[in-house]
């Protein structure tokens, strides 16, 4: 067993029941449960057994993974288990020189490597994003709605504008994403939803003004936002929460001043968006930290590899 990595791994317990933990070493951590010293709940749960579990590079992606799977059903883990339910992607990085083009504008190359079949959501946050991918292996598509959305050809365009949610579905695949990413306004004529774009420039754009060349020379957009159609009140909450992401103020408070019981809150935003108010806002906190460690890299003019998130 290779200590080297965190491990989130799930058991069976004798009742049946599921129990999802994390260790680097899972010889170890099953023989502690079946001892009765691992866990209180698999202590009059034992004998345990060891069904499934996940390499993670880290022990924060491992926690992560971990709250994860704990809110599921118990039939969503037996998907799991049984291989039906595909995980999600793991992290992709920033590798390379990012580089600062134009005041607030960050020109970067990113590597995004899956070897099996994983689903991955991306959220912008305040920053828009604007490049070219390169898929020289396996297939990228985009879940919209109950659809699956795929581009035509290996090199596309893609534009992601400020507080974007999209899902990715990632098949065996090796790519390169290389293009613009600000949190500037943006200029008069960019999309306002998540496309694809055709044809694809040969080179990404370098400057906003080549950014906008290439809209003007685009034949085809093709809308890849992970919300097809959200209701109005769906639509209300996800300003509200955007406008809100970065501030201490409580949801409970955001929902009153929609006039919103909490529950309420909650459950029209999960049902448009298939998460919680509490894990978007956290994603949008955690995707607009990643954004700025990639612009302080670039002023310091130093090669970096900053971990994001798929």
């Amino acid at each position: 067993m290779d200590t080297r990595f965190y491990y989130c791994y799930l058991l069976r317990c004798a009742d049946g029941s599921f129990y999802t933990g994390i260790t680097t070493d899972l010889e170890r951590r099953v023989a502690e449960h079946n001892a009765g010293r691992g866990a209180r709940y698999t202590a009059s749960r034992h004998p345990v057994r060891l069904v499934w579990n996940e390499r993670q590079l880290n022990r924060s992606l491992a926690q992560h993974r971990e709250a994860e799977i704990k809110k599921w059903s118990h039939s969503d883990k037996e998907a799991l288990v049984s291989g039906r339910r595909r995980r999600r992607a793991r992290p992709f990085y920033v590798r390379g020189k990012v580089q600062i083009v134009e005041e607030g504008v960050v020109r970067l190359t990113r590597e995004v490597l899956e070897k099996n079949v994983a689903i991955g959501d991306e959220l912008t946050g305040r920053y828009w994003q604007c490049g070219v991918v390169d898929v020289t292996r396996g297939r990228i598509a985009y879940q919209r709605g109950d659809h699956i959305v795929a581009p035509t050809e290996s090199t596309y365009g893609i534009f992601l504008p400020p507080f974007s949610i999209v899902r990715a579905v990632l098949s065996r695949c090796h790519a390169q994403w290389t293009g613009l990413t600000s949190k500037n306004r943006l200029p008069k004529g960019a999309p306002r939803r998540p496309v694809l774009f055709a044809p694809a420039p040969s080179v990404a754009p370098s400057t906003i003004l080549e950014m906008m060349d290439v809209f003007d020379g685009a034949k085809e957009f093709l809308d890849v936002g992970r919300v097809a159609h959200p209701s109005k009140t769906a639509r209300e909450i996800k300003k509200a929460l955007d406008r809100a992401f970065g501030s201490p103020e409580r949801l409970s408070d955001i929902a009153g001043a929609l006039r919103m019981s909490p529950t309420r809150f909650g459950r029209e935003f999960k049902r448009a968006f298939e998460m919680p108010p509490v894990d978007y806002r956290r994603e949008l906190q955690h995707a607009d930290k990643m954004w700025k460690s990639l612009l302080a890299a670039a002023r310091r003019e130093e090669p970096s590899e900053v971990g994001l998130r798929a």
